[in-house]
């Protein structure tokens, strides 16, 4: 039996499972996302649409790790890049954090 080839172009260079976020509010937290899924694939546009309010800046934050803190947390979720040199992280462990993120050197 021969596998399939993969080819790069058909690999998402990003891809978001379950993504969800909340926010610290006086009575209680607040789910701001909730369990979102998508991919962005080489050559494609992805387009996050939707009212205001509906957590497109928290989704875009989150995947950068610039939630401010300590209000809002990445409540559950994980990301895969393909071709980066940390592959699969959850969203997302200390250690990865600087590579993506920016690291602060002092």
């Amino acid at each position: 039996m021969t596998l399939p080839r993969l080819c790069p172009m058909t690999l998402p260079l990003l891809s978001v499972n379950d993504l969800s976020v909340q926010v610290a509010t006086p009575t209680g937290p607040k789910v701001v996302v909730e369990r979102l899924s998508f991919d962005l694939l080489p050559g494609k546009t992805l387009c996050l649409a939707g009212e205001s309010g509906s957590g497109k800046s928290m989704t875009a934050l989150s995947l950068m790790q610039l939630l401010p803190k300590p209000t809002a947390r990445i409540a559950d979720g994980s990301a895969i890049r393909p071709f980066s040199m940390v592959t699969t992280y959850s969203l997302f462990p200390k250690h990865a954090c600087g590579r993506f993120a920016g690291a602060r050197s002092g």
